[in-house]
């Protein structure tokens, strides 16, 4: 059996996974083997409360690295510290850091950031290589034999509690509105 190839999340499409409540599913179904890179790993993330009157939860992403369902990347190497300074010029450190690890190891980067989606784009000229957030879920929902009602409520826990929407842009935003309707 061929290994998987990797995708390299960026914090928001990883705080969507996380919102959606079904994270460690999502990470090991999937046809990927998802990473982050070291800034992503350090970073204190939150997610909306199911109670709006509570304060933000705080995830841990300790036990998803520990079952290896997410690896920490670090950058190796001047190519890969060349590609973050001049990609560091037009994005956050994270993305830039996702964007170098994606584009020198040949990974596939997992964004929603539509200015870090063309850079990367543009770069590669490799549209299979560039994953957002509802793309991800599509791929993902029907091996976990998803019905239509839970598919809604888990589109709409990624709204509620990692605040996204997809853009009219996004691949999949089409099935992202049907499914939440």
């Amino acid at each position: 059996m061929p290994s998987q190839s990797v995708a390299i999340l960026d914090a928001c499409v990883l705080i969507n996974i996380l919102a959606s409540g079904r994270a460690q599913e999502i990470l090991t179904g999937c046809e990927y083997k998802f990473g982050i890179c070291t800034v992503v790993s350090k970073k204190s993330i939150y997610l909306r409360a199911a109670d709006p009157n509570a304060p933000p939860d705080t995830v841990d992403l300790e036990p998803f690295v520990k079952s290896k369902c997410l690896t920490v990347y670090a950058l190796t190497g001047n190519q890969e510290q060349t590609l973050y300074v001049d990609y560091a010029a037009d994005l956050d450190d994270g993305e830039a850091i996702t964007l170098s690890l994606a584009f020198s190891r040949g990974f596939t980067v997992a964004t929603d950031d539509r200015k870090a989606r063309r850079i990367f784009l543009e770069d590669t000229g490799d549209m299979t290589r560039l994953l957002s957030t509802p793309q991800i879920l599509k791929s993902w929902s029907p091996r976990a034999g998803l019905t239509a009602v839970e598919l809604k409520k888990m589109l709409l826990e990624v709204s509620r509690r990692g605040r996204f929407s997809p853009h009219s842009g996004d691949p999949e935003f089409t099935w992202w509105s049907k499914a939440v309707l």
